[in-house]
């Protein structure tokens, strides 16, 4: 008995490495594999087929020397940070008024507030292509009944507004994610440190800064970083 328990203490350090085996294997497959090749086609002038020409870096050097790739990463970071924050905001602001007890039909609203999230890219693309129109779309159509502008106007293909109309357009997209994760985060925070703050006299935003912000913070961290990535990548 006392081998055999010697021998399976033994054997346990191994049964984790095994039960990773698949997952390494797909994550091989689908992600290193792939890296390295692109990193090692990054060194040839090829169309793929039958044309492998050795240049080494010349490609990095010619994007290293090129003021129009330092200029895409300004808007890429431009675009990321603007898109994060409006749906932090936008994320923090509702899950925090659906969390309220007092709030009434919380369940309807919620579900209105998370279809964007589920609605296909291409969905949302010929949407807000309607909404922007400058010929019968609905934003010209407000904004000129409201007298705020006086005539139609190219939201998309103006080059002041175009970046602008995109980031309000992932932001109305993406923040049901954050929303949903906070929502979820929300639920674990103790009622007792909202009575023990209220005891103390902290208004609804001091309760907000001392209590709710420190117990949504992991959650809030951990999906601004997987946001900002994503982001960066589109």
């Amino acid at each position: 008995m006392a081998r055999q328990r010697a021998h399976s203490k033994i054997e346990q350090p191994w049964i984790g490495y095994f039960f990773i085996i698949p997952a390494l294997f797909v994550m091989v497959a689908m992600v290193v594999y792939p890296l390295l090749y692109g990193m090692g086609i990054s060194l040839f002038d090829t169309n793929l087929v039958n044309k492998f020409r050795f240049v080494g870096l010349k490609w990095y050097r010619k994007v290293l020397t090129d003021n129009s790739f330092y200029l895409s990463i300004v808007r890429t970071l431009v675009f990321s940070v603007t898109t994060v924050l409006g749906r932090a905001v936008l994320g923090v602001a509702f899950a925090t008024i659906l969390a309220r007890k007092d709030f009434p039909h919380k369940t309807l609203f919620r579900s209105i507030l998370v279809l964007p999230w589920f609605f296909p890219d291409v969905v949302i693309g010929l949407l807000w292509k309607w909404i922007y129109n400058a010929n019968g779309g609905l934003l010209n159509y407000l904004l000129q009944l409201l007298h705020i502008i006086s005539g139609p106007k190219e939201w998309l293909s103006s080059q002041s507004s175009a970046m602008a109309a995109v980031i309000v357009v992932c932001i109305w997209k993406g923040f049901p994610f954050i929303m949903v994760m906070i929502m979820s985060s929300l639920g674990t925070i103790a009622p007792d440190l909202y009575e023990a703050a209220e005891l103390d006299g902290c208004n609804k935003w001091q309760q907000f800064l001392h209590v709710t912000l420190p117990g949504i913070l992991p959650v809030l961290s951990t999906t601004l970083m997987l946001e900002f990535m994503w982001c960066f990548k589109h």
